[in-house]
């Protein structure tokens, strides 16, 4: 069990990270549990030592390191304890749990009667610590393959803001 929390530029502090994909690893056995609204996880218990990971996915979408591989999180490996995590305001990290925050907000919160993105399969954000902002390709890869929504880390050398990140997220996925 844990809490997952990201930071958030706006509010100026850590705030709850919800329906990231939490993994716990133990041999060959993996058992997942989705974090709620306050950013808590627990997962059924094992009788050893677990690897912790976050795979930054839904049913609906992924987020994807760069073009083509799966964004993921690794926490503390043969951990016996809970695992609680906060996401700085900079980095890969924060860069995949923004993505996330925005993407399942549009995809599953309210969101004022906007229409819901219609895809062939999961939609696929990729994130990139480049400089940029987004870039929406269109859902028209019916192999599931290529990237379909671009969205850039830096604005020069510097980080973006979340809610920059977060904007430009919901704006490409719209």
């Amino acid at each position: 069990s844990g809490t997952i929390r990201v930071y958030d530029h706006i509010l100026n502090r850590q705030t709850p990270l919800v329906g990231a994909k939490v993994r716990a690893k133990n041999w060959f056995k993996v058992k997942e549990a989705f974090t709620n609204s306050n950013g808590y996880f627990q997962i059924e218990s094992f009788s050893n030592a677990v690897d912790y990971s976050i795979k930054w996915e839904t049913n609906e979408y992924d987020v994807r390191s760069g073009t083509f591989g799966q964004a993921y999180e690794q926490g503390p490996n043969e951990s016996k304890s809970v695992w609680n995590l906060d996401i700085g305001s900079t980095g890969n990290s924060f860069g995949y749990a923004t993505v996330h925050r925005s993407a399942y907000r549009y995809h599953y919160d309210n969101i004022g009667g906007l229409k819901r993105p219609s895809v062939w399969g999961k939609l696929k954000y990729c994130f990139f610590d480049k400089d940029g902002t987004g870039v929406n390709w269109g859902n028209w890869d019916i192999t599931g393959s290529l990237p379909d929504i671009l969205i850039y880390g830096k604005n020069g050398t510097s980080w973006r803001r979340s809610d920059d990140l977060f904007s430009t997220t919901v704006h490409e996925t719209a």
